[in-house]
């Protein structure tokens, strides 16, 4: 995928679904390290949102 946002927010889909299955299952290795990637996933996330929005204040300042 040429698009890392849509990367991340697609695996921080598929992590949150594999969190509640392990928690369905009772399975917390899965849980842990599920969330754990999602968790990763969120923090990239907000640091480039972040990183978006001081790039649009520099060029309009």
């Amino acid at each position: 995928m040429k698009d890392i946002v849509k990367l991340r927010v697609l695996n921080f889909i598929g992590c949150a679904l594999f969190t509640a299955y392990g928690l369905m299952i009772d399975a917390w290795p899965v849980v842990v390290t599920n969330g754990f990637i999602a968790c990763v996933n969120v923090y990239f996330l907000a640091k480039m949102q972040n990183e978006k929005k001081a790039n649009r204040v520099e060029t309009t300042a």
